[in-house]
């Protein structure tokens, strides 16, 4: 059974930077670029595109991060 929609991923990140504000830390992931539906639930989650890198095998991608205001 699908779970998309149910605000259940949105719950558990939104849980991770609630522990990371905590803590003065920032919260940073690593969205493959192919993955158009894994960047825009990140961009609804407020997270913003620090750089792009490239993997060993030539692969693009993101690396997204969302800042606490207390973050070092």
């Amino acid at each position: 059974k699908p779970v998309r929609n149910h605000k259940i991923g949105s719950g558990l990140v939104g849980a991770l930077i609630d522990e990371a504000q905590s803590i003065g830390k920032r919260v940073e992931v690593s969205v493959p670029n192919t993955n158009d539906r894994l960047v825009d639930f990140f961009i609804k989650n407020h997270f913003t595109t620090k750089e792009v890198q490239q993997d060993g095998a030539g692969n693009l991608n993101y690396v997204m991060e969302r800042i606490s205001p207390w973050s070092k």
